[in-house]
C-alpha cells in the first residue's frame, strides 16, 4: 500500500500496490483509545486548532469509546469516504490481547493502484459525496494524469508497506 495526495480538496489516500481479493486484510487503524466524552471534546479541540480530526468511533464491550488517530501517523486514517456502494473495504473490529483493535478488510476485488474507500456512515456532512468525481475510488493514473476538476497539479508518493 501506498499513500498519495489526491488533491487540495480531499487530502491524502490509501492506494494499493498490488491486487487484493475479497475479505484480505488491508491495514490497521491505530491511535489512542480514549473515552466517547474525551472524544467530544478533543472534536472541539481539533476544530478550534483548525486541525484534522481522525477519531474512530466504536462500541465494545457494551461501551462507547473511540480511537484517536489525529497525533499519529496511522495510515488507516488517511483511507477516504464513499457511499457503501462504491467502497471497496470494510472495517471490522477485532479483539486482540482483550483490546480492542479497527481492521480494513477489502469487500471486494480491488486492482493494483485503486484507492481504498469506506462508508464513513455519516453521509449528512460528507459533502464530497455530491460531487460526481469523488463518488468512487481513483487509481493512481486518474491522479496522475489530473483527469478529474478538482486533482492536484503535482503527486506525492510515499511507500508504506
Amino acid at each position: 500500500l501506498f499513500l498519495c495526495f489526491n488533491n487540495f480538496f480531499q487530502g491524502f489516500g490509501i492506494f494499493t500496490n498490488k491486487e487484493f481479493h475479497a475479505n484480505e486484510i488491508l491495514l490497521e487503524y491505530k491511535g489512542e483509545i480514549i473515552s466517547r466524552k474525551e472524544a467530544i471534546l478533543r472534536h472541539k479541540k481539533y476544530e478550534n486548532e483548525k486541525k484534522g480530526c481522525f477519531i474512530y468511533d466504536i462500541d465494545f464491550k457494551g461501551e462507547k469509546i473511540s480511537i484517536d488517530a489525529t497525533d499519529s501517523f496511522s495510515y488507516g486514517r488517511f483511507i477516504n469516504d464513499s457511499a457503501e456502494k462504491f467502497a471497496n473495504c470494510r472495517p471490522k473490529l477485532l479483539v486482540v490481547n482483550d483490546l480492542p483493535r479497527v481492521f480494513f478488510f477489502s469487500k471486494n476485488f480491488i486492482p493494483s493502484g485503486t484507492e481504498l474507500r469506506y462508508d464513513y456512515g455519516d453521509s449528512k456532512n460528507q459533502e464530497w459525496r455530491k460531487l460526481e468525481n469523488y463518488k468512487s475510488p481513483f487509481t493512481v493514473n486518474e491522479v496522475k494524469e489530473s483527469l478529474f476538476v478538482g486533482k492536484a497539479q503535482s503527486i506525492f508518493l510515499l511507500k508504506i508497506l
